[in-house]
């Protein structure tokens, strides 16, 4: 499943990444943490929102028609 792991950049604007599995969201961590220092992180796991499609059906009236 994929991850994303939000970060602060080096300018402090919001920044992320999306990684394949939650070991690579560790390893990157990791890697923020004890090489860039970066304290604020955060990890969230991508899942797939299921979707479903409706007819809708929409009355309208031609102008002039009372």
């Amino acid at each position: 499943m994929e991850h994303v792991v939000f970060f602060p950049a080096h300018d402090g604007t919001p920044a992320f990444r999306r990684v394949a599995s939650l070991q690579e969201a560790v390893r990157l961590v990791e890697h923020l943490r004890n090489v860039e220092n970066v304290n604020e992180v955060s990890v969230h796991a991508l899942t797939e929102v299921p979707l479903a499609f409706k007819p809708y059906y929409r009355v309208e009236v031609p102008d002039g028609v009372e």
